[in-house]
């Protein structure tokens, strides 16, 4: 009996020493560090469901006085520049929004007000990213993007009115360091109001081409022949003659549609009389036209252009010129 007894106190004891190493063993792997970090490390700047009630993003670049202002209205996002608002590239915002949305790893890399100035994260170095959702006091992203870390893959963050710096990848400063222009959708023909304009809408194209700049080789300053193609049997007519080669003709009726400026003017508008030095009409199935009217040559033989029905004068790149302006030979 006594040795019953015995054992069973010895079970016990046992039992209990395992109890003990288990909560032990536990602890190590709820307080070592590298696991708090880790917990630590993952973050989410803007929570998803606050996504779509974001409606003004501004970001200011180091010592900036005016920021880059985006505004949704009506589901779609605007540049705010010159006092107007110009199209912007909406898959692009939706590209930084949902870098701000997904949980990913940010490592706390200090928490002393000290370290700022040296991480670029102080008012007047850091960049600065502030996303509002209405007419609310509290924006919902207040951040500051400093200096990169020494292997370029990570740039230093910080919240607005916190110590806390944190890590993250350096695709922050690739949104925040853009040009303006980045956001803007400078298309001709934008996807969101041309949805019918396709290459197979366009059954004829009257292309008359500017002159060339006089300084140019052999130029005499007088426009060339008028470039006229024609939809005919499944194939294509250039002036008249059939037999063109056909995806030819489609990819540059396809250059055109695709089209884009560098830029948008401010200081001029589309009623402007400048816009007749040469023109491109597309004439669709449905009976409508679209045409595209430019300006006299600028450096570079640059020239600012105008769409029928567009709100907004483009400066085209002298490349993107001789893109869509081309003569029957081009087709030979």
């Amino acid at each position: 009996m006594g040795n019953t007894s015995k054992t069973s106190k010895k079970i016990r004891f046992l039992a209990g020493l395992v109890a003990v190493l288990a909560l032990i063993y536990a602890g190590t792997l709820i307080f070592e560090p590298e696991q708090v970090n880790s917990r630590n490390a993952s973050l989410v700047w803007l929570d998803a469901k606050w996504q779509d009630q974001a409606d003004s993003i501004e970001i200011r670049g180091p010592g900036e006085a005016t920021p880059l202002t985006l505004i949704r209205k009506n589901n779609a996002w605007f540049v705010s520049r010159d006092d107007r608002e110009y199209p912007a590239k909406q898959a692009r915002i939706d590209d930084f929004l949902r870098l701000l949305t997904t949980r990913g790893t940010y490592p706390v890399r200090g928490s002393e007000a000290a370290s700022h100035e040296r991480l670029g994260l102080t008012e007047d170095t850091a960049s600065r990213l502030i996303i509002r959702a209405g007419a609310s006091a509290y924006p919902l992203v207040d951040l500051f993007i400093g200096h990169g870390d020494v292997t370029g893959s990570e740039v230093y963050l910080r919240k607005n009115n916190q110590h806390e710096v944190r890590s993250g990848k350096a695709s922050f400063s690739t949104y925040i360091a853009s040009p303006p222009t980045a956001w803007l959708n400078l298309r001709l023909f934008p996807e969101h109001e041309n949805q019918g304009l396709t290459v197979a809408a366009v059954q004829r194209v009257t292309v008359i081409a500017p002159a060339k700049p006089t300084a140019e080789e052999g130029a005499d300053g007088t426009p060339g022949s008028p470039l006229i193609l024609g939809r005919n049997a499944g194939g294509w007519t250039v002036n008249g003659t059939p037999g063109t080669d056909a995806p030819r003709v489609e990819s540059y009726i396809r250059s055109i549609l695709d089209a884009e400026g560098e830029d948008f003017i401010a200081t001029m508008q589309v009623t402007d009389p400048v816009f007749n030095e040469g023109r491109i009409t597309l004439e669709l199935g449905n009976g409508l036209t679209r045409t595209i009217s430019i300006g006299p040559a600028l450096e570079s033989n640059r020239r600012n252009a105008v769409v029928s029905g567009g709100a907004f004068v483009h400066a085209l790149a002298g490349w993107t010129v001789e893109r869509i302006f081309k003569d029957a030979a081009y087709f030979e």
